[in-house]
């Protein structure tokens, strides 16, 4: 549910801020976020419970330093060596090999977008097979996949097994790829043709000067 909000909330009133405004965005959220987790003594919040609304702060912080990432993408070095160490930083961020609270500060503040620099460093580049396709399709599962798993759990009492993870992958594959091709490319090719319209027409006045 918090994905769903922030992408409304992005889409309705963010799409077209300045990079500027990102930046204070992920700033004041972090800030926020850090004082959360400080005074409810959990830094993995959101995820349920009495701290659940504080996943809004967390989701907030996720979707807008990766917004700003993708914004400052041409400052980061073009590579096909880098990318590929994002899968270690994932590996790490899902089997933390320390269990501090500085390292669960710096798993979740650095290493999540660090995982994305890394991949932004291939540009347009071919890195593993279908790379551009999935890379696609990750924004419409981040919309859609709690869905998928929320029938899921419903469905089947026990998920804690190879074959509830199974098909809750392939689903989760399947509902995206769908939710891209009718909704998710054809919007954002409304809202593109809609800026560039709007973009042609506040440059007219200063043409015709």
């Amino acid at each position: 549910m918090y994905q769903t909000t922030i992408t409304f909330i992005w889409a309705r009133w963010f799409v077209g801020c300045r990079t500027r405004t990102v930046a204070a965005i992920v700033t004041i959220s972090g800030v926020l976020f850090a004082i959360s987790a400080y005074f409810t003594n959990e830094l993995n919040v959101g995820w349920g419970g009495p701290h659940a609304i504080w996943g809004y702060l967390r989701t907030f912080y996720d979707f807008f330093a990766g917004v700003l990432i993708y914004r400052l993408r041409r400052y980061i070095p073009t590579s096909k060596v880098i990318p590929f160490f994002s899968f270690f930083v994932i590996i790490v961020i899902i089997f933390p090999p320390f269990s501090s609270i500085l390292w669960k500060i710096f798993t979740f503040y650095v290493m999540p977008p660090w995982a994305l620099i890394c991949g932004v460093s291939a540009r347009g580049q071919h890195i593993v097979y279908g790379d551009k396709w999935f890379g696609r399709l990750s924004y419409s599962n981040y919309v859609t996949h709690w869905l998928v798993l929320y029938v899921i759990a419903l469905v089947i009492p026990d998920t804690n097994n190879f074959a509830a993870v199974g098909l809750a992958v392939v689903l989760s594959v399947m509902v995206a790829f769908l939710t891209m091709k009718y909704y998710d490319i054809p919007v954002s090719a409304w809202v593109n043709k809609k800026f560039d319209h709007q973009r042609r027409e506040a440059s007219i006045p200063l043409l015709s000067r």
